[in-house]
């Protein structure tokens, strides 16, 4: 039974969504909740979230969703106060809205209060929601959260969904004990292409940036690896040196990253050739897309899903290392190419690859754009999500005595 086909019942009718951040200020994970609702018609959403400037209203409607922000207008204080009073304000809502299910998005603040929630309301089913953008390993660190407090937020969820397998052993170390799930992100084709002008837009960037019809381009992934983007750029200097082949590399949310990698750069004799981008936000993304030629993944945390299956529709190949690093929907030589981030010599030979086989090259293109229309649209993912929430609900039916065994 879909959500569709249960809106007649009036406890499933309303869910609350707690998410540390959301709309104006666009990410992977806010775009995400974005979709999926507007995709879902017949259920009610709201949403808390973080006030995060004293301008923003706190109360707005976005899209399918009332978006209510808590906090006094201060990023910092606001993350703390969700964190430990949000759950008295979701509190209130209920009282008002009587939701039928809290959804947790990330595993941060907003989890936090979801998951306070859920143990002062237990009859209320909790899922929550992973897809963090940063190491696992650093994410309760990044928090401040202590031990039993990050944890809890694992241990009180009804259903977790995580967004890739990686993130699924995680929660299972965390202390997950209910069902979890993969259902990853994924992209809206008519919102990606509609709207933009592609010639203009990679014109105007390439000449903002200096770029000139001549040069390749490749774009790294966000929180690239210092070792890994080294030896990207030695590859480069190599290409130069060998071949005469003129590259420009965006390196992307570099951080403390640019003082190494700009050093080894001008060791090589090609720091002209590296430009540092500061976070891009998500729907400035695409337009980057559209001026590389490939797009490396170079961290060794997982890319947003987001990411990945932008450049794919923006007909930009991918190269990944192997193992966990690449994502639930890459196969080599068929939607991207696996490399060596420790070989710099085997990642020039791939990129002259890509280069030199135009035949491949647009056989990986066309696999990948068709990959990603076929498997990850969000009308696909949206029957998922609603799968999980039909379980959800289905459970507090039995609660409440609505669905007899």
């Amino acid at each position: 039974m879909s959500i569709s086909r249960i809106k007649d019942i009036k406890f499933s009718s309303k869910i609350l969504i707690i998410a540390t951040r959301y709309f104006p200020h666009p990410s992977g994970p806010a775009e995400a909740v974005r979709q999926i609702t507007n995709q879902i018609d017949t259920v009610k959403f709201d949403l808390i979230t973080i006030k995060e400037s004293r301008d923003l209203s706190r109360f707005d409607r976005i899209d399918m969703v009332n978006v209510h922000r808590f906090g006094i207008g201060n990023r910092i204080i606001d993350q703390y106060l969700l964190a430990f009073f949000g759950h008295m304000f979701a509190k209130r809502l209920h009282d008002n809205r009587q939701y039928s299910a809290i959804w947790g998005i990330g595993s941060d603040y907003g989890a936090t209060a979801a998951a306070s929630f859920k143990i002062k309301n237990p009859e209320i089913p909790f899922l929550l929601t992973i897809q963090d953008e940063d190491d696992p390993k650093h994410i309760r660190k990044r928090i401040g959260l202590v031990d039993p407090w990050f944890r809890r937020i694992f241990a009180s969820a009804d259903h977790i969904q995580c967004v890739n397998d990686v993130l699924m052993r995680w929660a299972r170390r965390m202390g997950a004990t209910c069902e979890v799930s993969i259902v990853p992100n994924g992209i809206n084709f008519e919102e990606f292409y509609k709207g933009r002008l592609r010639e203009f837009y990679i014109d105007d960037l390439k000449g903002r940036l200096g770029i000139t019809p001549s040069e390749k381009v490749i774009i790294t992934s966000r929180f690239p690896n210092i070792t890994w983007t080294k030896n990207l750029i030695r590859a480069i200097a190599l290409l130069r040196d060998m071949d005469g082949v003129k590259i420009k590399l965006l390196v992307h949310d570099y951080g403390h990253r640019r003082f190494f990698l700009r050093r080894e750069a001008k060791s090589r004799g090609v720091e002209k050739q590296i430009i540092f981008l500061k976070q891009i936000d998500h729907d400035e993304m695409p337009s980057y897309l559209w001026i590389s030629d490939m797009y490396f993944v170079t961290s060794k945390v997982i890319p947003p899903n987001t990411d990945l299956l932008e450049a794919m529709a923006a007909k930009v190949p991918i190269f990944s290392p192997r193992g966990s690093m690449a994502p639930i929907f890459f196969r080599d030589v068929d939607t991207g190419f696996y490399y060596n981030p420790n070989e710099s010599l085997s990642i020039a030979e791939k990129i002259r690859m890509i280069i030199d086989e135009t035949e491949l090259r647009n056989q990986i293109i066309i696999n990948g754009e068709r990959v990603a229309r076929e498997q990850f649209s969000y009308e696909k993912i949206k029957i998922d999500i609603e799968n999980i929430f039909d379980k959800l609900f289905n459970k507090a039916r039995k609660r409440r005595g609505i669905i007899r065994e």
